[in-house]
């Protein structure tokens, strides 16, 4: 008679430390209880490492279906696949574009005619009932492996939960939000190269159907970079003056960079200009950040949506220069569904006039309506709890692996992951680093462990 292991083991991809792990480390505190072992792994393991240890784990769980293109498509026979979404809201969820919602979960390979890697995935993991509606409806066959899990985190475990009031004192805490992509490369690639992206005709297309002849125009931030560049010239333009304004008000200012942004050539110049602004650990989750503020400001961004589920007041400083509409691009976060209910100021009087009266954006049954749609807001305060519904329901639907097989397949794993850990530290030190490049050391898997509450 076989002996079977009491323990399953999940493989889980963290694709941006700062970003993702607080749902990490969530999971693996409620899939503990239920006799699951979670094992974080991040792109390089993925990438290299899992595709000769799937067979292992019970399961792996990724961000999106096109992750599975680095694999062999029969990688996973003896393992469940489970997509579980990094970024689910915003202008990526409802762009008025049927063809772009369903490009961003199930990726151009699909939307190109190649079905193969969806049709590898168990179980797919949206964060609300928009996206998860218009994937069944044009794809019903999908249906019994869609879920709705709400926006995870935005989940109970994940939070830093206060109960928040705007501060009736002329004091504020202020939080800053930059997103100059194209201006301030995470990898520092120049801004002519990313012009001559017009070079490549296959750059247009968000995707191209050959057989079927169907294809959809990309027309989101990245494919305009002459756009991109007026837009985020601008807004570095009202960073500073709002920087500056505030802290002469005596305010609180601190700000946190895009992950694909270099945060050091900001602090290079507040540094050089001797401007006091604190700079937010880039590891703090974005929602404990939040939770400290009073309000928040920047340009479009998802992370409106946070600041709203949150009672913080966002506020958009697209409006403070009417050239800056022009190149607004139709799938941009300046067209999602909430910013009509972002407070957006045309001046600097009327934004700051705005934070001394201490007025607040108040929930109106339209802003409920979209996070409801978007993000499951409120019922996503069970988000992880949902998750691990789902994961260990994939798993009972799978037969138990043996468990000196197993058990010596995981022990080998973690052995080769030490191992690739001391190769790529070595690559680490000489490339450019960035939230995806991170190592999964011990200090790194500890720091995860303490993120959930």
């Amino acid at each position: 008679m076989l002996l079977f292991n009491k323990w399953k083991y999940v493989y889980i991809h963290i694709d941006e430390l700062n970003r993702d792990s607080v749902v990490a480390s969530a999971l693996k505190q409620e899939l503990a209880e239920r006799g699951v072992k979670l094992i974080y792994g991040n792109r390089h393991y993925s990438n290299y490492l899992i595709r000769y240890f799937a067979k292992y784990f019970d399961a792996v769980v990724f961000p999106k279906p096109h992750f599975l293109r680095y694999f062999d498509k029969n990688c996973f026979n003896e393992t469940k696949v489970i997509m579980l979404y990094t970024e689910n809201i915003g202008i990526i969820a409802d762009s008025g574009v049927d063809k772009m919602t369903l490009k961003g979960a199930l990726d151009e390979e699909f939307m190109s005619g190649d079905s193969s890697y969806v049709d590898m995935v168990d179980a797919f993991c949206f964060w609300g009932k928009l996206v998860h509606d218009t994937v069944v409806r044009h794809h019903s066959n999908l249906k019994d492996k869609c879920y709705v899990v709400g926006h995870p985190r935005h989940s109970k475990q994940t939070l830093k939960l206060k109960n928040h009031q705007v501060n009736s004192s002329k004091k504020k805490e202020i939080g800053i939000l930059t997103r100059q992509v194209f201006l301030n490369d995470y990898m520092e690639r120049n801004q002519l190269e990313k012009l001559a992206q017009y070079l490549d005709n296959s750059s247009i297309y968000e995707y191209y159907n050959h057989k079927t002849q169907d294809f959809l125009i990309s027309t989101r931030r990245g494919s305009s970079p002459e756009n991109d560049a007026f837009s985020e010239a601008v807004d570095v333009k009202y960073i500073f003056l709002i920087i500056n304004t505030a802290l002469k008000n005596n305010h609180n200012v601190s700000i946190k960079t895009h992950p694909r942004e270099k945060a050091e050539t900001w602090k290079v110049l507040f540094d050089k200009f001797e401007i006091k602004v604190k700079f937010v650990d880039p590891l703090t989750p974005l929602t404990h950040w939040i939770s400290d503020l009073d309000y928040l400001i920047g340009p479009p961004s998802s992370s409106f949506y946070d600041s709203m589920m949150m009672g913080v007041t966002p506020i958009s400083i697209h409006n403070l220069d009417k050239r800056r509409k022009q190149f607004d691009l139709p799938i941009s976060e300046e067209n999602n569904h909430l910013m009509p209910h972002v407070y957006s100021p045309k001046s600097l009087e009327e934004l700051f006039s705005f934070i001394d009266s201490n007025k607040r954006t108040e929930h109106t049954e339209e802003i409920y309506a979209v996070l409801e749609a978007e993000a499951d807001y409120p019922f996503c305060n069970n988000s992880i709890n949902k998750i691990s519904n789902i994961i260990c329901d994939v798993l009972n639907n799978r037969e138990d692996k043996r468990i000196i097989e197993q058990t010596l397949g995981i022990a080998i794993y973690n052995i080769a992951s030490v191992i690739f850990n001391i190769i790529f530290f070595m690559r680490y030190f000489t490339s450019v680093k960035h939230s995806a490049s991170f190592i999964v050391s011990r200090k790194v898997g500890k720091f995860i462990n303490k993120l959930a509450s």
